[in-house]
């Protein structure tokens, strides 16, 4: 949105029109059949995407948050069944996590993050997920798995329980969260412009941080019914995300470990590797030349 409202794309010498979301895996093969140059989507929307649909023509160019977003809410000061007051999320060993991990992809992350770091979960509570806020503040559970970028909407649904987000990035987890996935049309045919995309993005994100309310004036044009104080308040649970590296950067063995792990921990099929990225062209960034590889062979 900043971009877009801001002039960067332009100045980039980008003509960009944005479309509604498919929503989930949809966005990644939508890119594939033509229906769109580019997409933003996350590691696990990319697997599933191909899961369903084989070799899809897409593959990410640039990485957007840099490090996994998601976070355990928890209640602040109360203790967990095993008796813990947690101040990380590998605090969480012995403690009632909302959602069944048959049912919900984000408790199977938790889950998998908390014995990757040592500590056994306990019991698994089958919360329906539009009802999991509620019953973090009951203290039916000791915590819920989401996005920190939500906790500013969690907050409000419970506005007389003081709720925390544990990063699981905070635990040292290395994993991508979501990234920039390009057509191959575009990669084979343009990587010029996929490389002015990229730098485009990274300087609306240097102007967000700068002016967080950018881009909220268009955001609100779009989405009427936002508060932009929520808007604002989600930007900056996500900002440390995206500036945890360079903005944007893809590193190929990171962006493959994190393929491998989210696809052994939802049961999906791995790609193959090198169909999964594309490093692209030339372009300014800060005022700085960069030039990256083609398509890997």
């Amino acid at each position: 949105m900043t971009a877009a409202h801001t002039g960067i794309f332009t100045r980039h010498g980008l003509d960009v029109e944005l479309l509604e979301p498919a929503g989930g895996p949809e966005n990644v093969r939508l890119v594939a059949d033509g229906g769109a140059d580019l997409c933003l989507t996350s590691v696990l929307h990319y697997l599933r995407a191909r899961a369903e649909h084989g070799a899809l023509g897409a593959r990410f160019i640039a990485m957007v948050t840099q490090r996994t977003p998601l976070a355990a809410f928890v209640v602040a000061g109360r203790p967990t069944a095993a008796g813990v007051v947690p101040e990380r999320a590998r605090d969480l060993g012995g403690a009632r996590i909302a959602g069944s991990p048959d049912k919900s992809a984000l408790a199977r992350e938790l889950v998998a993050h908390l014995r990757e770091q040592g500590a056994e979960p306990g019991e698994l509570i089958d919360v329906p997920y539009s009802d999991g806020m509620s019953a973090l503040a009951r203290g039916e559970v000791d915590a819920i798995a989401d996005f920190i970028d939500l906790l500013p909407r969690m907050r409000r649904r419970v506005p007389d329980t003081t709720v925390r987000g544990l990063r699981l990035a905070d635990d040292g987890a290395l994993s991508y969260g979501s990234g920039l996935v390009a057509s191959d049309r575009l990669v084979t045919d343009a990587p010029g412009v996929a490389a002015r995309a990229i730098g485009a993005i990274r300087e609306a994100w240097d102007a967000t941080r700068e002016r967080p309310d950018a881009g909220i004036a268009a955001f609100r044009e779009r989405y009427s019914d936002v508060d932009p104080m929520v808007v604002a308040e989600c930007w900056r649970e996500t900002e440390r995300l995206i500036y945890a590296d360079e903005p944007g950067a893809l590193d190929p063995a990171r962006l493959i470990a994190t393929l491998e792990r989210s696809a052994a921990i939802h049961a999906l099929p791995m790609p193959e590797p090198s169909s999964t990225y594309a490093l692209v062209g030339t372009g300014r960034y800060r005022g700085v030349a960069y030039r990256t590889a083609t398509v890997p062979e």
